[in-house]
């Protein structure tokens, strides 16, 4: 049966889930606020630099507490050569959230045009100072970061090759199975680390970094996940990663031992649906007392990320359904 996952990990590039508009997350839902930040980054992806200042800064007149739009900003100032502005709004960025902010700046397609400029290596700059300025094991986290972009350099190139050659093509099944191999790797060095130091958290490594340890190993084979999910749990108990991050590994181990997830974090297709569904989720009339218990945003704000909507029993009935066809299909 061929089943393909799409899950967005939030938690790890630092997104703090306020207000929800058609999945895109926002300071606050004032709505000037928002019409601002949206206009600052179609002008950021436009390139009309100084119209994206422009909305930028109306923006934060109302409130600045988003790393992310933040950093934006500081794009556009780059774009303009003002390098006061830039290097003030990075600093902004890094004190609203520097471990969110390096991850992000490192990883989103809007940014990925200023890598290996002056602004990047002030981004750089700016956030292992403040590692090391706050007494972080700098040699491990470094060590960890190098882990993370192997983890990430191969997925992020899956979205343009589906694009180009199609979802099931074999230029996909050739990426993925170059992405599985990285992660036996990646995977063994980070067991290598938990069996030696136990989980590398926040309280060793900071924020930024807190989360890779658990990213590996959700990537990695059912065996080791359960292996090293009391370890992760424990972890989160204990403030070292968040406890979203664990609530994402519970709902795949449990899918791949094939019992309904808890959190609804897991979406799928196959080829007994019509599109990408939420996977079956145990008593889904709870699930939002469940996620909020964990930190997690209601379901049916996570569904609109992927143009999905909500409905308890729309869910159960969808699931009763998917199994009948699965079931005739078998008799065939």
């Amino acid at each position: 049966m061929n089943i393909i996952p799409r899950v967005f990990l939030a938690s790890l590039l630092g997104l703090v889930i306020t207000n929800s508009v058609r999945g895109q997350e926002y300071a606050t839902s004032d709505p000037d606020y928002i019409r601002y930040v949206e206009a600052g980054l179609e002008q950021l992806q436009s390139e009309d630099w100084e119209a994206c200042l422009e909305s930028y800064s109306a923006a934060f007149s109302i409130k600045q507490t988003s790393f992310l739009s933040t950093l934006r900003y500081a794009t556009c100032a780059y774009y303009v050569q003002n390098e006061a502005l830039y290097r003030e709004q990075v600093d902004k960025a890094m004190e609203i959230d520097g471990g969110g902010s390096y991850t992000i700046f490192s990883s989103n397609p809007e940014f990925q045009s200023v890598q290996n400029t002056a602004l990047a290596e002030y981004v750089t700059g700016q956030y292992w100072a403040s590692l090391e300025q706050a007494g972080y094991d700098i040699i491990l986290a470094r060590q960890l970061e190098e882990i993370y972009r192997e983890d990430q350099q191969y997925r992020m190139q899956l979205g343009g090759i589906e694009e180009e050659f199609g979802q099931n093509s074999p230029e996909v099944r050739a990426h993925w199975a170059k992405i599985r191999e990285h992660d036996l790797i990646n995977t063994e060095k980070i067991t290598q680390l938990l069996d030696t130091l136990g989980y590398p958290g926040e309280s060793v490594v900071g924020e930024g970094m807190a989360d890779v340890a658990f990213l590996v190993i959700q990537h990695a084979d059912l065996e080791v996940q359960l292996k090293y999910l009391d370890m992760i749990t424990e972890a989160a108990d204990a403030g070292e990663l968040e406890w979203s991050s664990v609530a994402l590994l519970i709902d795949r181990t449990r899918m791949r031992q094939g019992q309904p997830q808890l959190y609804g974090s897991q979406i799928y297709s196959d080829q007994y649906s019509d599109g990408w569904f939420i996977a079956e989720i145990e008593d889904p009339f709870q699930v939002d007392e469940r996620r909020a218990e964990v930190g997690l945003g209601p379901l049916a704000e996570y569904a609109a990320r992927f143009d999905l909507q909500w409905d308890p029993q729309a869910h159960l009935d969808f699931h009763a359904e998917r199994k009948q066809r699965m079931a005739e299909s078998e008799e065939e």
